[in-house]
């Protein structure tokens, strides 16, 4: 893996954590020693991440190059013939729940990790396991303790597929739904009312990314006890 891409990874990795609220431009700015605008500019990609920021990034975020680097791209240089070691990728978990009576998750257990199988991550970006909250909307498709698997790629955040399922930051509370776009509306379907257009839940999108809103794209991937 080149400089150049572990810079990317390791920006894209902050900028993650900023559209999720975990940190601040401000705030980073601050711990690294440079200023807020030039922070900006490297996170929009109109100045360069140099080495030494870099690093300073990496220290205060308590990440390692290894961090950044995709999962199955290191398993082959560490494995002689490039074969998988494991069955599956132990993800980080959300604290709280996913759900529209909790606060939106935007922390991980410090310790909790949580086994997925290796074939459900493959290509995933910052794949991270939540558990969801008791969504009548949403019956019988999962219930309160279920757990979904998201996948943060950019690709799926813009460009949202009808039939797939996506975590929405809706101010301070997070919902799982579908997705419609009609020109230049985007609205929040529940699966109560998949064939009531006139039900669905308009995204005040005008103005904003609608990456503000759609933080990843979620799968569900089981019960958990059915993991233990």
């Amino acid at each position: 893996m080149l400089f150049g891409d572990l810079r990317e990874a390791l920006l894209e990795c902050v900028r993650v954590r900023v559209r999720n609220g975990q940190l601040t431009e401000r705030g980073l700015a601050r711990l690294t020693g440079i200023s807020q605008p030039h922070m900006h500019n490297v996170l929009k990609g109109a100045r360069t991440l140099s080495p030494e920021v870099g690093d300073r990034i990496l220290y205060h975020l308590r990440l390692s190059a290894l961090d950044l680097v995709d999962r199955c791209t290191l398993r082959r240089h560490v494995t002689p013939d490039g074969q998988d070691t494991s069955e599956y990728s132990y993800l980080p978990v959300l604290q709280g729940r996913l759900g529209p009576s909790h606060p939106w998750p935007s922390r991980v257990e410090s310790y909790d990790r949580f086994p997925v199988p290796l074939a459900a991550v493959a290509g995933l970006f910052h794949p991270v396991v939540v558990r969801v909250g008791d969504d009548v909307r949403m019956h019988p498709l999962f219930s309160d303790g279920d757990l979904l698997l998201l996948d943060q790629a950019l690709s799926w955040r813009t460009e949202p597929e009808p039939e797939s399922l996506y975590a929405i930051k809706r101010g301070r509370v997070g919902l799982v739904r579908r997705l419609r776009i009609r020109g230049s509306a985007v609205y929040m379907v529940s699966d109560d009312c998949q064939d009531r257009p006139a039900a669905w839940e308009r995204l005040p999108v005008e103005g904003q990314h609608i990456t503000h809103f759609v933080r990843a794209r979620a799968r569900f991937i089981g019960r958990e006890a059915d993991w233990i």
